[in-house]
């Protein structure tokens, strides 16, 4: 297992099957290089850029990727538990056949989703606040236990995505597609209120 503050010597090279603890690369870069089922725990990553790289089968638990830029570089089947993750822009990483994201007891806020395929993900228990998830693909998505206060759903595909133990999301279904979306009922009730519909 690698330790260590400020350890630089990660750009161009190749990572398989590592183990890292509290490693500290905050406001570093790390650029062209692949790390393939490698094990992240107590790391910081906050404010890192991250160019050309690829996160393959990774595992981060506890790790600080707070506001970190991704540019060119790719994470398939990466899982997140009890992460900072706020502040990302999601939508420069590259895409091409989606991005299935796997997330825990982790804080998702103010992160940028706009125009992105994360079809099929997982936020169990997450902090997702103020996220924007404009003209975002979300097919099929799982929101349990999160708290999406103010999140931004504007012409997104929410289609058969299930929001029904999650708290504080409001949409305009005449602006999203929602078809076959599973909603919570005080939710649901929330969203005729944009029709000005009055339930008592």
């Amino acid at each position: 297992m690698m330790t260590g503050n400020k350890d630089k010597n990660f750009s161009h090279k190749e990572f398989q099957r590592k183990k890292y603890r509290s490693l500290n690369l905050a406001s570093g870069m790390i650029e062209g290089s692949t790390f393939y089922k490698c094990d992240f725990s107590e790391c910081d990553f906050s404010n890192t850029i991250f160019h050309e790289c690829l996160f393959d089968s990774c595992c981060f638990k506890n790790t600080d990727f707070g506001m970190a830029r991704f540019t060119d570089s790719r994470i398939p089947g990466c899982s997140y538990k009890g992460c900072r993750l706020a502040g990302i822009d999601w939508s420069t990483l590259e895409t091409g056949i989606g991005l299935k994201l796997n997330i825990t007891d982790s804080d998702l806020s103010y992160s940028t989703f706009i125009d992105t395929d994360i079809s099929g993900s997982s936020f169990v228990n997450c902090r997702i606040h103020e996220a924007d998830f404009s003209k975002g693909v979300l097919k099929e998505c799982v929101f349990k236990d999160s708290d999406l206060h103010r999140a931004i759903f504007y012409n997104t595909d929410l289609r058969k995505a299930d929001l029904r133990n999650s708290c504080n999301y409001v949409f305009d279904p005449g602006k999203n597609k929602c078809q076959a979306a599973r909603l919570g009922h005080i939710e649901a009730v929330n969203l005729l209120k944009i029709y000005g519909i009055i339930i008592e």
